[in-house]
């Protein structure tokens, strides 16, 4: 369908224009905000979509990812880029994909017998990551309720960032992990112990 390219400019201009003139309301401080909760309709339905049924390939030979991979091909380029790139683990999961059975038997014999063998190459981990966050980009853009689930959690996010004061904000809120102050420690004669532990000793 043709678009009347004078009708939308005029429209995006005219909402430009009154976004500028719109009376913006003051904000309350979240410790005076009331509570909010937010309900989402669940009707059963899968938040993260499986990776096998986005590679499933009907009569005509097409496939889910394909088509989201059509439909976002620099997002995913990028995300190659980010995750992969040399493409070594988008080849080694497009070659399963090529070697796989639509039956379920030989299926299974088949990623047992690659999954044995990327084992003994030290590969099923960095693949299995791979895989998880091919799954995570491709639910992202073809799962709306995924969309939802993760806008409501960085609500929580948001609400302690802006109440903290920035004297008691951590970069990381897992007290667990290390912090700036702890780095001294690390590199001090005592942190030969921290070498034996993990095998290697920070930068």
């Amino acid at each position: 369908m043709r678009r009347n390219s004078a009708k939308v400019i005029s429209l995006i201009f005219g909402t430009f224009v009154n976004s500028l003139l719109m009376k913006i309301p003051e904000t309350p401080l979240v410790r005076n905000m009331v509570s909010m909760m937010t309900l989402t309709p669940y009707y059963r339905e899968d938040t993260r979509l499986d990776l096998q049924d986005l590679e499933k390939r009907t009569d005509e030979g097409v496939c889910k990812m394909d088509l989201l991979r059509s439909l976002h091909p620099v997002e995913f380029d990028n995300f190659i880029e980010r995750v992969d790139r040399d493409r070594d683990m988008f080849t080694i999961r497009q070659e399963i994909e090529d070697r796989v059975t639509d039956s379920p038997e030989r299926r299974n014999l088949a990623l047992q017998d690659i999954r044995a063998q990327m084992q003994q190459c030290g590969l099923l981990h960095r693949y299995d990551r791979f895989c998880e966050m091919l799954q995570e980009w491709a639910s992202y853009r073809g799962q709306v309720l995924m969309r939802t689930v993760y806008g409501i959690m960085y609500y929580e996010q948001a609400a302690y960032i802006e109440e903290t004061p920035p004297e008691e904000l951590h970069l990381c809120r897992d007290s667990n992990r290390l912090d700036e102050s702890q780095l001294d420690i690390i590199r001090s004669p005592e942190g030969a112990l921290w070498k034996e532990i993990v095998g290697s000793s920070p930068n």
